[in-house]
């Protein structure tokens, strides 16, 4: 086999690793996303309905402090529509499955590799169908914010 060829596993190998951390880095931040959103538009309803049921269990209450009772449900409500809204447009949960999918295939495509390196006589043929695989993934998958596909660049690197 020629220099050419190892060189172009190692960069392939490289290649490989990072995209897949990259995506899986992505993951993991959009999840955490999610569930912080989650988390707080299910804390806002319920305190939202905890104010609201105040004027109705708590008439007395209520009626020295209506003014504050009223604001809170109004900045509640208000705070836990917008954190909703951001969920929806933003879609956290569906992005981060898309992101793990791609990491998946990478991982997949990482192992066909290895595979590759264990039987390597004949394997040029191998390593151009991981190569186009790797370029219809790159077609398909989609994008890492440039931070984090830096972050993954250099954690990769620094394993090598």
């Amino acid at each position: 086999m020629s220099d050419d060829f190892y060189r172009i596993l190692r960069d392939t190998d490289l290649r490989i690793k990072t995209s897949a951390r990259a995506h899986w880095n992505t993951t993991n931040i959009l999840e955490s996303y999610a569930r912080v959103t989650t988390f707080l538009v299910i804390t806002g309803g319920g305190l939202v309905s905890l104010v609201v049921a105040i004027p109705i269990a708590f008439e007395e209450v209520y009626a020295g402090y209506n003014l504050m009772i009223n604001l809170s449900i109004f900045f509640l409500g208000g705070l836990t529509s917008i954190i909703s809204t951001f969920q929806a447009i933003f879609r956290w949960t569906e992005r981060a499955q898309s992101h793990r999918i791609a990491a998946s295939h990478y991982t997949n495509a990482r192992r066909r590799l290895e595979m590759m390196e264990l039987n390597l006589p004949g394997s040029v043929e191998e390593l151009t169908h991981i190569l186009e695989e790797l370029t219809r993934l790159s077609d398909i998958t989609p994008s890492v914010p440039e931070p984090i596909w830096r972050k993954a660049f250099r954690s990769v690197h620094s394993e090598t």
